[in-house]
């Protein structure tokens, strides 16, 4: 049997009143939806918004990035109206950008956001790839204008979540070599201090990493103002830990301490082992 939205075009039988909406289906062949119907006529801002969803949908990241490169091209920027339009284009192109590992794009694009809560979950997004993927040093390198305080403090804790120091990625070494290339040398200092302490603690040290880490601590200490190359420690009291104490570690502390980690190990590749606790009875033995 024939429709009777065929038979009689765009007129409902029984009002005699023109149905936009079979006028619609009818016209599309309902090949369209609702979404797609809208559209039509609706501007190439939407035209190209739709076209990177369906995009999106199957991951084809390329050619979201393409699109929404386009659609963004014909939004203006003081335009209210297509603010929402705007923001999810911008979204979905960091989104892809980051999918695709291109760095630099999502870096740019990561400036266009204007809503903070957005800008400063992207940014996490961002960091956390970046290191994650061993790109750290791109990262070091990505000026972040007006978002310098905020890497850091991104950065900072990752440090501060970090357990297992073998096995992760390396957030002490990146915020180190952030902080290091803006010259904030104290606080290079400062996270290398921390992860020398996390490397002292762990039940079998690495002598090699200890080394290294020392010479890392010296380096950023060596770089400050004689009179301020100082930084603050906190230094766990009992065996909890719970509870922490505050000391100033000069450069000079560092050097006594490195001089008697190396002694500590030249003594134990010579084999001399020096006893602790309460002296044998060697005649006992």
């Amino acid at each position: 049997m024939i429709s009777l939205s065929l038979c009689f075009g765009n007129t409902n039988v029984t009002t005699g009143v023109p149905d936009r909406g079979k006028e619609a289906d009818f016209r599309s062949g309902g090949l369209l939806d609702v979404t797609e119907r809208n559209l039509f006529n609706a501007g190439l801002p939407q035209y190209y918004s739709h076209i990177v969803a369906l995009y999106d949908k199957e991951k084809i990241y390329s050619f979201v990035i393409e699109f929404a490169r386009l659609g963004l091209q014909f939004i203006k920027p003081t335009s209210p109206h297509d603010a929402n339009l705007r923001t999810d284009l911008q979204s979905r192109l960091f989104n892809a950008a980051i999918q695709t590992s291109r760095w630099d794009l999502a870096h740019s694009t990561l400036s266009l956001f204007t809503d903070m809560a957005i800008k400063h979950s992207s940014l996490r997004l961002l960091i956390t790839k970046m290191c994650e993927t061993s790109h750290a040093t791109h990262l070091v390198n990505l000026p972040f204008l007006g978002l310098q305080s905020a890497v850091d403090s991104i950065l900072e804790q990752k440090c501060a979540a970090t357990v297992d120091l073998a096995n992760t990625t390396p957030y002490h070494k990146i915020l180190y070599a952030w902080r290091i290339s803006h010259s904030d040398f104290r606080g290079a200092a400062a996270v290398s201090l921390q992860r020398l302490q996390r490397l002292q603690s762990a039940p079998v040290p690495d002598n090699a990493a200890l080394e290294e880490q020392y010479i890392a601590l010296l380096n950023a200490l060596g770089c400050v103002d004689q009179k301020n190359a100082w930084i603050l420690s906190e230094e766990p009291v009992g065996k909890t830990g719970k509870l922490s104490v505050r000391r100033v570690v000069t450069l000079q502390d560092v050097r006594k301490e490195y001089q008697a980690e190396l002694d500590r190990i030249a003594a134990i590749e010579n084999n001399q082992f020096p006893f602790t606790g309460e002296e044998m009875d060697v005649d006992m033995l």
